[in-house]
């Protein structure tokens, strides 16, 4: 069998600094290349991923050339009886993933066939739909690029271009078109190495339930080395930024006529923007917010793509310069630096620059929205709840929030799961649509960090009381839920047994589990 050549994978073993001596790395690092063999060389480096979430002070990496290299690495860690994890560098995946003594595949700089970071392909089974081979670290600001000379784009996934296509359909990362599921929903045949060091590859024609295991697989299921994905043609789009108050999007009209009529809709609110200076110095001396302020007043970004005018039933209410408010100004100043307008190609205005995204602690909340109305409700329920705890407790550790509508996918795990929440009378191949509610902060202590946990578990339970019981976003925030466990179980139900079953049948070792996940999920390790 001819393996497809790989080059710059890595994979870390990451350890305890409190507890592990370099003397005894060493002498682990000696082991763990007589185990391998060879080639690939095990070397000892510093780790953290981009985000921030996860860092030590010592890690293994090695780089495999092939794909055979990758199977010794996992077989050694599987030997040593050591947990692997497959690190594709999406934005939240380490926090997932993460967990000391475990070997991490970072894919980051992965290529395929002679460094080729994607490979055209004219049709798949026979339909004129265009597809890629992509590596799994390969980003998605690369692959637009890439495909763009083809007169191609794909469109799906988060909005910094810098996530990785392994990580992004790991954790079902979506983005804000509302009639396009999340990323994994494109995949259509995959190439992994299993737990017992295989290669193994499926497609979606022949082996259904595992491209449904595998569109938000958790890093449970093998090391994705090569993804098929289907991309749609290069378009010129009309990109807007307009900015209303949030007291406008608690109408489900509103929401109704933006979102439908448009490409792309995501929406970005910073708190506290409308604070006047008279208001703000009554909160830096009272340690409160005044009753004058209310967060319906606060202007929200809308970001809009569309192949015509955006069109919209408000009036884009955009300030002539940055407000005096004290609270949250950076972030609401890099929002006004945006442009009004322009006319590009899609792949160009696709993505932020994660040169601006400072790392942030976030949580997402996903719940079903077939007619806008939940997602007009949970706005208002945002809202009366910053007005409530702000007038008795002051500013919250909420800097900035992210709203967006997507559709449902053919998945067992994604956040948006077409079977969970279809009606009784909808048919097998209907999709429902669902909207997201991200918050983010930047805390800078640990004493932040468990005040915007707080915020986030307060806000989860104000719409649970909507009466729709969201999932978390795998990665973001899970600890802010409560009853994690049993809000799984009742959310995914049979779904959850049936990726379990696809997880037995690849990793039956349990090489790719971790604590956490082998708790949240009820995994007994062999």
């Amino acid at each position: 069998m001819v393996s497809p050549p790989i080059s710059c994978l890595y994979a870390c073993l990451l350890f305890n600094p409190d507890i592990a001596t370099t003397p005894q790395l060493l002498e682990i690092q000696k082991c763990l290349q007589e185990f391998i063999g060879p080639a690939p060389t095990v070397q000892l480096e510093s780790f953290s991923n981009w985000e921030g979430s996860a860092i030590y002070d010592h890690v293994f990496v090695t780089k495999p050339r092939t794909a055979e290299e990758i199977q010794r690495t996992v077989s050694a860690a599987a030997t040593c009886g050591i947990q692997v994890r497959a690190v594709g560098n999406a934005h939240t995946a380490d926090q997932v993933w993460g967990g000391r003594g475990h070997v991490h595949i970072n894919m980051s700089e992965l290529t395929l066939e002679g460094g080729k970071r994607v490979i055209m392909q004219p049709e798949i089974a026979g339909k004129k739909v265009a597809s890629v081979k992509v590596a799994a670290g390969v980003t998605l600001a690369e692959l637009n690029n890439e495909i763009a000379k083809h007169g191609h784009v794909f469109h799906l996934g988060p909005l910094i271009g810098e996530v990785t296509i392994g990580g992004a359909i790991a954790t079902s990362a979506h983005s804000g078109f509302y009639h396009e599921p999340s990323i994994g929903g494109y995949m259509t045949r995959v190439k992994l190495v299993d737990g017992r060091g295989d290669i193994r590859e499926f497609n979606q024609n022949s082996d259904a339930d595992v491209l449904k295991a595998l569109r938000c697989h958790l890093g449970l299921l093998g090391i994705l080395f090569e993804i098929e994905l289907e991309v749609i043609q290069q378009v010129v789009v009309n990109f807007q930024h307009v900015f209303t108050p949030l007291r406008n999007l608690f109408s489900p009209t509103v929401l109704r006529d933006l979102i439908l009529e448009n490409d792309f809709v995501n929406m970005f609110y910073v708190p506290y923007n409308s604070l006047t200076e008279e208001e703000a110095k009554e909160v830096t001396h009272t340690g409160t917010v005044p009753r004058s302020w209310d967060s319906g007043n606060d202007l929200v970004l809308i970001r809009i793509i569309n192949q015509i005018s955006a069109k919209r039933n408000f009036e884009d209410e955009r300030p002539p310069s940055v407000p005096k408010i004290t609270y949250n100004k950076v972030a609401f100043e890099v929002q006004l630096s945006y442009p009004v307008s322009v006319v590009k190609n899609l792949t160009d205005v696709l993505f932020l620059n994660i040169l601006g995204i400072p790392a942030v602690d976030s949580m997402e909340y996903v719940t079903v929205d077939p007619n806008f109305t939940n997602g007009a409700a949970a706005m208002q329920a945002l809202s009366l709840l910053l007005n409530r705890v702000s007038y008795l407790k002051g500013i919250q550790p909420m800097q900035e929030g992210l709203f967006r509508w997507f559709k449902g996918a053919d998945c067992f795990l994604c956040p948006a799961s077409k079977s969970r929440f279809r009606g009784k009378n909808g048919k097998p191949d209907e999709f429902e649509h669902y909207v997201s509610f991200h918050s983010h902060s930047q805390p800078t202590s640990t004493m932040e960090i468990m005040q915007f946990q707080a915020f986030g578990t307060a806000l989860v339970t104000e719409w649970d009381k909507l009466g729709q019981y969201g999932r978390p976003h795998w990665g973001k925030g899970l600890h802010v839920f409560p009853s994690l466990k049993e809000r799984l179980r009742s959310s995914y139900g049979d779904n959850l047994d049936k990726f379990k079953s696809v997880r037995r049948e690849l990793d039956q070792y349990g090489v790719f589990t971790n604590v956490f996940l082998r708790e949240l999920f009820n995994i007994n390790k062999p």
